[in-house]
């Protein structure tokens, strides 16, 4: 099970689980998201945003809620 309860939401609607890799060595962000080391490379952040925001659009689109566009990253 790849996000705790998730696999169960996951069983019943259509579903992604996606990793967004933010590990930096440079910058010490490898510690998981669960150890108290854990830090965040913000620079990561425009990435995750600009990926959830692109997967919003094409579902809206799926559900014929959305005019199709051309999305540039």
């Amino acid at each position: 099970m790849g996000g705790e309860d998730f696999a169960y939401f996951a069983e019943k609607v259509p579903a992604n689980f996606v990793y967004l890799g933010i590990g930096n060595a440079e910058k010490n962000t490898t510690a998981g998201l669960h150890s108290p080391n854990f830090k965040l490379d913000e620079e990561a952040l425009p990435v995750g945003v600009a990926l959830h925001a692109t997967i919003a659009l094409h579902a809206l689109q799926d559900l014929g809620g959305l005019a199709p566009h051309k999305a540039e990253l």
